[in-house]
């Protein structure tokens, strides 16, 4: 039904609209505003429908016939600006450049840098790849950080804001190289850098010329940071250095996610966990040697005594060194169906085994955990070899058997069981994910993930008691979208473990945006033993480290940094793959070059943009605000904070804003894969039949849906209520702007009726309102706070109660003028509220009011505060009652401006408005006549409405004359002062 009504009421808003342009007499011109009022509030406003309409408009004013005129008609003042009421189509983007031109936004930023003298506010950028154009996600991100750049300017601070953008990387070595042959394979490393940097500086500039105009607040030519700069590099390498120092940096050799797709390490950070990943999971056994079983163990003399290994990686029981037992649990030597073998597994995973295999197992004898400990067995594919039992203290009954088969090379914990009983952790398996000639003959040169896994399952087919196919979460490459596996490898490691307590005290003074973030950034520093910084790829900062050729002894000091960073400023960035060793190696050194090797990894782009609050804050500023999407919780917040923590002992911001993803109206994230991907500027500029809906409507998007954390989506629905309200607000300051045609600062009125004073205390409440919602960051709350106002407030009650005044009142009447003096408020508090959002709009609207410069801009000239004496409850409780007495009045009677209404009110009300004259009541309830009876225990009481006996006065329309009177006294007297005045 709502639904209907929005349709019905938009008809009749663009019929009034067509009316409205015919209409001669100021009664019919009054009544229409009115109807136009109640109608643009239901409507369903869209740009087409107002084009069409004003077409129409047009025709209807040129067809007017001078001699219909009436007497009075021209000494109505009218509202007279040049500010459109809409913008076409066709002229949506010329508009918006046009704008920026005027506006200057270009020279904007350095602007406020040399003359905002308040404190500093600081918003670090957090780095996008220069992977590809701008989307939607860049949109949210860039548009939102500048909404609050631009409130803080407002506020009087100067904005710090330094764009950047992260430039390494393996995403732009990947999408470098997409049209070269077997990847990078065949061609050199400088080749790879020289590919990969000029696509970085190619996305760069796409991406920067897009946001630019978004209207971003910054300095973009000048004023911007590139993680491949010289100054940039240079750092890095001395912060590694630096933390090197401290004893955080070290290498080692451990199990890392490693991905084959990629051929490099990955981070945590760098994992997309699949939740419907399939593995091959089996039950099999290995033969237990009958020269370590003891007394403990009692079983047929006749069989063979076997642990039973439940795994879902097979691929990995070739690099088996040992099987892990708890001391914990208890362990039963059980009989299966009909074999003559007997089986060991831990008593409380009997039945579930049972249930998994099909099969019986009958429990012959239970043996304590403890008594494993000095049992061997066979290796499945070295028979001749035999292995130990070994506790573990991640074995536990919850699954599988009790028994878990430990390959030091691909598991952290195998790896840490590996140390504690010396068990050899040589890896098997290569950095394309395929077994080396170490794996065996047969094995050597297949792919663990598939043709080595299946190898593998058949040569156990007869110690296999059963395989499934088993869905668990596994971990992907978020570059690649391919799985990874877990591989013993020499890297260099950040010990995150002896930063944690430092760390989470820092956090205790950071306010995050909700706390399910904040929990969840703590919960993954808890979790994170360690950061593997060391990639395997050439397009990055090199690890700028040295080894000995026989010893494998790495070489590092502050003499050799030094002269690393004298060789960036001699050669370049790419200075480590340009220069042999022996010019790596400052003076006497370089004579020993033959001995040296230096490093091939380069550093992980987590760290590369975890340090750059180093290069964008000069080192020592703490951002106030970091803002980004929820998977930075994993990514740059957290490296940002465990690199500023290691270094400076603080985290590097004060306030963490987390959005959300953007997706479609289904619910699904934008993804090229789905057909869903939607480019912002198809929004702003327009595609085929699709018109231009212009930047501000993309902005006002952004602001109302980005809610902390939740998902965005972009429906065509969003989007057009983005339009639409974009258009209602441009309706309500065209009239004000009009209204204020005449106006001048030093015609402001203090002689306030009672509604002027209700709507300067709104515009306290509503001020102070909207800076705590921007202050807290919920800016879906300012778009509903300011629709509400400017629709319930201004318009509805203000804006349409007034009209007379504006309208019938001598031009510099105090009256007026106290209404004019209104109007310049609402319009500078509300551009106020939505110049952050809006700045093209505000603009445009400076750019045509009519008190101000021609050449000033909003965002450059100086901005005031309500005036304590606006705060008025008292004012605001009186007129509330009165609209809630025209609510009751309009609802009962649809021309309550003839009416003569009787009402009852309490005794509060009636001592409050003795202050106040008959006529500014009048003005609220918009009715003919008002007498008050008496006092009741309500508010109000509706005794009797009925017609007035007055005439409609015809110049002003309102019913207040006497059977003789054509025009009323007030009409009268500002008829004749006019003339008094001309003659």
């Amino acid at each position: 039904m709502n639904k209907i009504l929005k349709i019905y009421c938009t008809s009749i808003y663009y019929f009034l609209l067509v009316v409205r342009a015919s209409i001669i007499d100021t009664k019919s011109l009054l009544q229409c505003d009115a109807f136009i009022e109640t109608a643009s509030k239901w409507s369903t406003i869209s740009e087409d429908s107002f084009e069409k309409a004003h077409i129409i408009i047009k025709r209807c004013a040129s067809s007017r016939k001078r001699g219909n005129t009436k007497k009075y008609d021209g000494t109505v003042i009218l509202p007279t600006t040049n500010f459109p009421l809409f913008v076409k189509r066709e002229e949506r983007i010329s508009t918006d450049e046009h704008i920026e031109k005027e506006a200057n936004f270009k020279d904007l930023y350095n602007w406020q840098r040399e003359n905002i003298k308040g404190p500093e506010y600081v918003l670090h950028d957090g780095p996008p790849y220069a992977n590809g154009p701008a989307h939607l996600g860049h949109a949210i991100n860039k548009i939102l950080k500048d909404i609050f750049n631009r409130q803080n300017l407002l506020k009087g601070h100067k904005v710090h804001y330094k764009p950047g953008w992260d430039c390494h990387g393996l995403p732009i070595e990947l999408k470098a190289l997409s049209d070269v042959e077997a990847n990078s394979i065949n061609i050199s490393a400088l080749d790879v850098r020289n590919k990969a940097k000029n696509f970085a500086i190619s996305a760069i500039e796409r991406q920067k010329s897009v946001f630019k105009t978004w209207g971003i607040l910054a300095d973009w030519d000048k004023g911007c940071y590139y993680t491949f700069d010289k100054e940039y590099v240079q750092n890095q390498i001395k912060l590694f250095y630096a933390l090197y120092e401290k004893k955080l940096i070290y290498r080692d050799l451990k199990p890392v996610h490693w991905s084959p797709s990629s051929r490099t390490a990955l981070a945590e950070a760098e994992l997309e966990y699949v939740e419907n990943h399939i593995s091959r999971a089996i039950t099999v056994r290995f033969r237990i040697d009958s020269n370590s079983i003891s007394e403990f163990f009692e079983f047929p003399d006749n069989s063979n005594l076997y642990a039973l290994i439940w795994t879902t990686t097979p691929w990995t029981i070739p690099a088996n060194k040992a099987i892990s037992y708890s001391e914990n649990l208890s362990y039963s030597i059980v009989k299966i169906d009909n074999s003559s073998d007997v089986y060991l597994i831990a008593s409380d995973l009997i039945s579930s085994f049972n249930n998994l295999t099909e099969k019986s197992a009958e429990v012959l004898k239970t043996i304590p955990g403890k008594n494993l400990s000095n049992l061997k067995y066979e290796h499945p594919f070295e028979k001749d070899i035999v292995y130990p039992f070994i506790a573990g203290s991640h074995v536990s009954s919850s699954k599988g058997t009790g028994l878990v088969h430990c390959a030091p090379a691909h598991g952290p914990e195998d790896f840490v069981l590996g140390i504690k009983y010396k068990l050899s952790t040589d890896c098997i398996v290569d950095e394309l994910g395929r077994y080396t000639k170490e794996a065996g003959k047969n094995l050597e040169g297949l792919d663990v993930l598939n043709s080595g896994n299946a190898y593998v399952l058949k040569a156990l087919e007869d110690d296999i008691l059963s395989i499934q196919s088993f869905k668990h979460s596994y971990p992907y490459d978020w570059r690649t979208k391919k799985p990874t596996i877990l591989r013993a490898s020499e890297q260099w490691f950040i010990n995150t473990a002896s930063l944690k307590n430092e760390a989470f005290e820092c956090l205790k003074n950071v306010s995050i945006s909700t706390e399910i973030n904040s929990r969840r950034l703590s919960s993954l520093l808890e979790e994170r033993p360690f950061w593997c910084i060391s990639r395997q790829r050439v397009w990055g900062v090199p690890i700028p480290v040295l080894y000995n050729k026989e010893s494998n002894i790495p070489m590092i000091d502050q003499n050799l940094i030094d002269h690393y960073c004298y060789l960036i400023g001699e050669y370049g960035t790419d200075f480590w793959w340009k220069l042999p060793v022996k010019e790596l190696l400052p003076g006497k050194l370089s004579s020993d070059s033959e001995n040296i090797r230096k490093s091939e990894d380069i550093l992980d782009i987590w760290f590369d943009s975890g340090i750059s609050w180093f290069n964008a804050l000069e080192g020592d500023k703490i951002a106030d605000l970091y803002l980004e999407g929820n998977d930075q919780c994993t990514g740059w917040f957290q490296s940002s904070l465990l690199m500023s923590v290691a270094l400076r002992k603080s985290a590097p911001f004060k306030n963490v804003f987390v959005h959300g993803f953007v997706v479609d109206d289904k619910g699904h994230k934008m993804s090229k894969s789905l057909g869903n991907v939607i480019d912002p500027q198809d929004i702003i500029r327009g595609k085929g039949k699709e018109p231009a809906l212009g930047i501000d409507v993309m902005r006002w998007w952004v602001a109302s849906h980005a809610a902390f954390d939740a998902q965005i989506p972009v429906t065509q629905t969003s989007v057009k209520n983005s339009r639409d309200t974009v258009q209602r607000l441009r309706h309500c300051l065209r009239f004000i702007l009009g209204n204020l045609k005449g106006f001048k600062l030093e015609y402001t009125s203090t002689n306030f009726r009672i509604l002027d004073k209700y709507i300067l205390h709104r515009i306290y409440s509503f001020h102070d309102e909207i800076q705590k919602q921007y202050n807290s960051m919920y800016l879906n709350r300012v778009c509903a706070t300011i629709i509400n106002f400017v629709t319930n407030d201004i318009s509805a009650v203000y804006l349409h109660a007034t009209k007379d005044r504006m309208y019938c009142d001598a031009e510099y009447s105090e009256e007026r003028l106290s209404c004019q003096t209104v109007y310049f408020h609402v319009l500078e508090f509300l551009l106020r509220a939505i110049a952050p959002i809006v700045p093209h709009l505000v603009e445009e609207c400076y750019m045509h009011h009519p008190v101000f410069a021609k050449n000033s801009t909003y965002f450059r000239s100086p901005k005031m505060n309500p005036l304590e004496e606006w705060n008025n409850s008292e004012i605001m409780n009186v007129v509330q009652v009165f609209l809630k007495l025209k609510e009751e009045i309009c609802r009962a009677n649809k021309k309550p401006n003839e009416l003569s209404v009787t009402v009852k009110l309490s005794n509060p009300i009636i001592e409050a408005i003795k202050a106040y004259r008959y006529e500014e009541l009048l003005e609220i309830l918009q009715v003919a006549e008002l007498k008050v009876e008496s006092e009741c225990s309500a508010d109000f009481e509706i005794v009797d409405f009925r017609n007035t006996t007055h005439r409609a006065c015809e110049r002003c329309w309102k019913f207040i004359c006497g059977d003789n009177e054509e025009i009323c006294s007030r009409c009268s007297d500002v008829i004749n002062k006019k003339a008094e005045l001309a003659g």
